[in-house]
């Protein structure tokens, strides 16, 4: 696996994770709530963030001078002066860190340096901030009133059902196959649709196969007995795939019957059954 699409996997996991943690709060299916999590972020609402690509931070809270004599304990010393070598601005401000850096100055392994810092932390010589495998949110305009957000249930369940409603018509509407596709999207706006376009994809495939229809009719009133393949080159290039199509038609309505029921379409022969309406 692509190490970009292990971190998008592992991203994606780490949402459906932390959502988890509150939805027994709000009462929503996951996909709910990480529906509307990315409409925020979408909006400029929020922000997440990954913070697995964000090292740890650290501090120092003591000048060296007098931290150099408060510190008795010789590996503390020696990750200090580690510290304070690989990141001279520790004593301004929160800096990253990487504990294998660390741990290798020290002779020790990364493990041990995240138990030391945790113990300076608590002896209150530093602030240490190790990195996390979670998402970080965060807002990114002003505390909105909270009255704009309660929304009534009733409004919520309609907006929920109109939603779903655009969705299945756009399904519909993929899975149309016969009916012109512009009275189709016209009749979903309820606007006037009485006549069909004439361009989409539909009117020209029903064109087509009326026009195959005339000229098959036209070959059975000159001769009842009529041979697939002779029918298929009596047709242009373009009109040939729509023959089998109609064919099926005129056996299911039964215009036609089959007189040879072996082998292959191209050699099956048809009679005319009962004349054309």
């Amino acid at each position: 696996m692509p190490m970009h699409t292990f971190h998008m996997v592992r991203g994606y996991l780490n949402v459906l994770r932390c959502l988890g943690m509150f939805l027994p709060a709000v009462n929503l299916h996951v996909m709910e709530v990480q529906y509307g999590i990315a409409h925020l972020t979408r909006f400029g609402y929020i922000a997440l963030e990954e913070g697995w690509n964000k090292g740890s931070q650290v501090m120092l809270k003591l000048p060296f001078s007098t931290m150099d004599t408060a510190v008795l304990n010789p590996v503390f010393k020696t990750i200090i002066r580690a510290l304070l070598r690989l990141y001279p601005e520790i004593q301004q401000h929160l800096v990253r860190i990487q504990e294998t850096q660390i741990a290798a100055i020290c002779k020790t392994n990364s493990d041990n340096i995240k138990q030391y810092l945790n113990q300076l932390q608590k002896l209150d010589y530093l602030v240490y901030l190790p990195r996390q495998d979670k998402l970080f949110l965060t807002f990114l305009k002003p505390r909105a009133d909270g009255d704009i957000w309660d929304w009534p249930q009733a409004l919520y369940e309609n907006r929920k059902t109109q939603q779903y409603q655009r969705l299945c018509n756009m399904m519909l509407y993929l899975n149309e196959q016969h009916r012109c596709l512009q009275q189709y999207l016209l009749q979903l706006f309820s606007a006037p649709a009485d006549t069909s376009c004439g361009n989409c994809m539909h009117c020209k495939r029903n064109a087509h196969i009326q026009l195959v229809k005339s000229i098959v009719i036209k070959q059975f009133e000159l001769n009842k007995t009529q041979n697939f393949k002779y029918l298929r080159e009596q047709l242009d290039v373009e009109l040939e795939m729509y023959l089998p199509e109609y064919i099926q038609q005129l056996l299911a309505s039964e215009y036609i019957k089959i007189v040879n029921a072996e082998g292959p379409l191209e050699n099956l022969t048809f009679v005319l059954q009962r004349p054309w309406h």
